[in-house]
């Protein structure tokens, strides 16, 4: 046993091919955990998924954030910090002396060079990180080792016990010896993670892990078992109580009914401004559970739209897509999850399986590859894509694709030096909340939400199924099914005309857009001044989309034969 338990340290066994599909995977997992943005809702997201399953006394949020300034050593001295996912424990011990003398500034150049001041902010960025995951653990740490001191244990029983917990609430280092999974979790970035995140849940909910709750003298295992999962339904129910009154708040509002399905199932998103929403990230997997769910379980029974096949469809696309995310079930997602392959099967799919919504809208589907873009597409890669007559859109899909966080705002520096060596205006865009680091994860901009518009082309998607269905039943003759169908979709053919209006409305809507955005004589602030009251107006037009999909009864289970 102490054998296989030795075996088991040092990370992902390294070969030619782990290192090939790892490498990938590596990467985003750097570039995303590494972001500044990622740091804050790390600490947001641990405080509460930890609070539901550890049954630890401390107060979420509050805690966490004074840990992120606290002294860790205890936590570092004991192995229980080594970074997100333990990516910085991993590798050969050269690189892990290399990276050390490097962050204490013993350098070949013995002094400052390009890459020394990268790494010195790519170590920097890596640091705060891991303080990150330390701060939640940190909370636990103390709560654990006050109440072993007040029982009486010694000072090292309740240093060993507390560090002991603190890794346990989610432990990183978990991999187990099958090669096959090593594999695969090397592979899939984040995986690893969901798996022990999924393990603590199920352990929490079924009376078996608790940071604080232990079998007594004079208690049986059924009762200690009893008082976790107790508390931990307890917790829950905090959490499902505070997203009734926020859903009962905010449900009525047209802000909330115009945020897109992705940021309203990942967030609880409170107005700050008139403009400027505050979003508040979930946790994963207690997320889904006691946030998502019950919010489309209030919908369905206590909204507008309540008991209606709408209410149901907007169901199952939040649960769909946060199995697929959240719970992070990689397997029928486009490469099979490798994330070596992912983000190019995405784009030959044409489809981000993290918003559920078309790369190249529809709309732009029957231009030349090259001309697919957006005004908002990077300029370079743009220029590249109309070059090489490959889909500019598509192109930048799979670059963040690979490159995550810190990709993306690099790209934007990219983008902004390109436009400004040739000329080219800088859009409002790029200088809005969604491309600056930590803002743009926790602040959204009302007036951008797009959720109208995301439901309209989701609407006319399912009458243009309708209707193409209906000629394909007319032109092979099958009459008898034809007749069924079309009652089937009565509601989708009593919309179709309105739909269209809106559709042609949009087209020439996107012509004025673009011809602000391209238009040399104007200011930036004039730009976005212009294009804000053009969303307010495409906004306003929009609002009547939710009552046509009401009106639309659109079908529960699809009803496509073919």
């Amino acid at each position: 046993e102490t054998f296989e338990a030795l075996t088991a340290i040092g990370g992902t066994p390294t070969g030619f091919w782990t290192t090939l599909v790892g490498a990938p995977a590596g990467l985003l997992r750097d570039t995303v955990t590494r972001d500044p943005g990622f740091v804050a809702i790390n600490i947001l997201r641990d405080t509460m998924s930890t609070m539901v399953t550890s049954g630890a006394n401390y107060t979420p949020v509050i805690d966490s954030v004074k840990n992120m300034f606290a002294d860790m050593h205890e936590l570092e001295r004991f192995g229980v910090l080594g970074g997100y996912d333990f990516a910085n424990d991993e590798g050969s011990v050269k690189r892990y002396l290399k990276r050390t003398m490097r962050q204490q500034g013993m350098t070949e150049q013995n002094g400052m060079s390009a890459s020394g001041a990268f790494f010195k902010l790519w170590d920097g960025l890596g640091a705060l990180t891991t303080k990150s995951d330390g701060a939640t653990r940190l909370a636990v740490y103390n709560a654990v080792y006050n109440k072993l001191i007040s029982e009486g244990a010694t000072e090292s029983q309740a240093q060993s016990e507390a560090a002991y917990q603190a890794l346990e609430i989610i432990n990183f280092g978990r991999r187990g010896l099958n090669p096959g999974f090593r594999f695969i979790t090397a592979a899939i970035p984040f995986l690893n993670a969901r798996v022990q995140g999924l393990d603590v849940l199920w352990r929490g909910s079924t009376g078996r892990y608790s940071a604080v709750e232990k079998l007594g003298d004079n208690q049986t295992l059924k009762d200690v078992q009893r008082k976790i999962q107790t508390n931990m339904l307890t917790n829950a129910s905090i959490l499902m109580g505070i997203t009734l009154v926020y859903y009962l708040y905010y449900h009525d509002d047209e802000e909330y009914k115009n945020l897109k399905r992705e940021v309203r199932d990942d967030n609880w998103v409170f107005p700050v401004s008139k403009d400027l929403a505050f979003k508040v990230p979930i946790p994963f997997e207690v997320g889904l559970l006691f946030k998502v769910v019950p919010e489309r379980v209030f919908d369905m029974t206590l909204g507008d739209d309540r008991f209606t096949k709408k209410s149901l469809n907007e169901a199952k696309e939040s649960i769909t897509r946060g199995a697929q995310t959240s719970l992070n079930i990689p397997f029928f997602q486009p490469g099979g999850g490798f994330q070596i392959l992912k983000p190019v099967a995405e784009a030959i799919n044409n489809k981000n399986t993290f918003t559920g919504t078309e790369i190249v809208p529809y709309y732009q589907q029957k231009k030349e590859p090259g001309l697919q873009s957006r005004p908002t597409t990077n300029y370079l890669i743009k220029n590249i894509g109309e070059f090489l007559n490959i889909s500019p859109s598509k192109v930048e899909h799979v670059v963040r694709g690979y490159t995550g966080s810190l990709g993306a705002h690099v790209l934007n520096v990219v983008d902004m030096t390109a436009r400004g060596v040739t000329g080219e205006p800088i859009l409002p865009s790029n200088v809005s909340l969604n491309k600056i680091p930590v803002l743009n994860r926790l602040f959204t901009d009302i007036d951008k939400s797009g959720g109208y518009q995301q439901q309209f082309y989701e609407l006319r998607n399912e009458v243009d199924r309708a209707v193409q269905t209906m000629n394909a039943l007319e032109k092979a003759g099958r009459y008898d099914e034809l007749l069924a169908y079309r009652s089937n979709v009565r509601g989708l053919l009593d919309i179709k005309n309105e739909a269209r209006r809106i559709y042609r409305y949009l087209t020439k809507w996107r012509l004025r857009r673009d011809a602000i955005m391209n238009n040399p004589n104007m200011s930036l602030t004039a730009k976005s001044d212009a294009i804000r009251e053009l969303e307010l107006e495409r906004d306003k037009r929009l609002a009547f989309v939710p009552e046509m999909r009401k009106r639309a009864d659109i079908p529960f289970i699809n009803m496509n034969i073919f």
